[in-house]
């Protein structure tokens, strides 16, 4: 290989630097623009969530241990909620079960909350992508409800749903709700997010 004069070094290596800097400033752009997308996208979802939380915290205040579910896991379902979802929603589905907590015929009340895939909207980007996130209802301790769902259990009956807590479901190897991983390190956007989507920081 010929011999650079140290001139024509310094500009290869200039223009090295050069390439790399728009690279990475391009890359951090649109990282930008699919940050801000995700919460704004948010925004309009988050009053859905509530308002479904709020309606199962007053629907368990008339029916405590007869609590029964609200929706269906199966988006095709008669008593599925998909349906009634606004096209321009991102959620794919959202339902509260009734979950066997132990073996002692108590169980919790959980609210999840699926997003649609990239291809199913154009509003979902990578953030939260065909994810999902699990609600579940906590009483005045702030531990989870359980209600007896058969004779054997003696709980008490917490009388009214104080909160909720809330984690993210993570599958196989694809990022989970407002995460996007970096090397061996997560960027969390949860608490950047208005309620209820906040809570989801586990």
């Amino acid at each position: 290989m010929p011999h650079l004069p140290s001139n024509h070094k310094k500009q290869i290596n200039y223009l090295f630097y050069l390439v790399f800097w728009i690279l990475h400033s391009v890359a951090w752009a649109g990282l930008e623009q699919n940050i801000s997308q995700f919460q704004q996208q948010m925004i309009a979802e988050a009053p859905i969530v509530a308002d479904f939380l709020s309606y199962v915290q007053a629907t368990y205040s008339s029916t405590h241990s007869a609590f029964q579910n609200i929706g269906a896991r199966d988006p095709q379902s008669k008593q599925s909620l998909a349906a009634s979802l606004s096209p321009n929603s991102t959620i794919a589905n959202l339902f509260a079960e009734v979950v066997p907590a132990d073996r002692y015929g108590t169980a919790y009340i959980q609210v999840t909350v699926q997003f649609k895939d990239m291809e199913h909207s154009e509003r979902t980007n990578v953030f939260f992508a065909n994810s999902s996130i699990v609600f579940t209802a906590t009483g005045s301790l702030g531990q989870a409800i359980q209600i007896p769902i058969n004779n054997q259990s003696k709980k008490a009956i917490e009388p009214r749903i104080i909160g909720f807590t809330c984690r993210k479901i993570y599958v196989d190897d694809k990022p989970p709700f407002a995460s996007l991983a970096h090397g061996s390190d997560r960027l969390d956007l949860s608490p950047s997010l208005s309620y209820p989507f906040n809570i989801c920081t586990e």
